[in-house]
């Protein structure tokens, strides 16, 4: 479903160690659109923090690709993947995944519709 502004997807980003969740609306599904959304979130987050990001953990999708090894050889970050097929080895994110929809779907069931004059 395309949303008022017109994206299509989301990417969501969760901090092991607080928990804490970013989630980003992506109008294409492309590791460019992708990439480009997790570098500027990684700049604001260690802008932000102090900290430095030490390991980016992606599923075999769109980020898997020479750009994202290149960006993450750049910075010091240790790029690690699932397994393919396994989403169950990111439960965290998958669990997020699953609440964020079900969210959208109650808030779009609850919108009332104008009836057309």
């Amino acid at each position: 479903m395309k949303s008022v502004s017109g994206n299509l997807y989301i990417m969501n980003i969760v901090d092991d160690y607080s928990s804490h969740l970013w989630t980003f609306c992506l109008k294409l599904k492309s590791d460019e659109d992708a990439l480009s959304t997790l570098q500027i979130w990684a700049c604001r987050a260690e802008a932000e923090s102090g900290e430095h990001i030490g390991i980016i953990h992606i599923d075999n999708g769109k980020l898997k690709s020479d750009a994202m090894n290149t960006w993450c050889d750049a910075n010091g970050y240790t790029l690690q993947s699932t397994v393919p097929y396994t989403s169950a080895h990111n439960g965290c994110i998958e669990h997020m995944h699953l609440t964020i929809m079900n969210r959208m779907r109650a808030m779009h069931a609850s919108t009332p519709t104008v009836p057309p004059n």
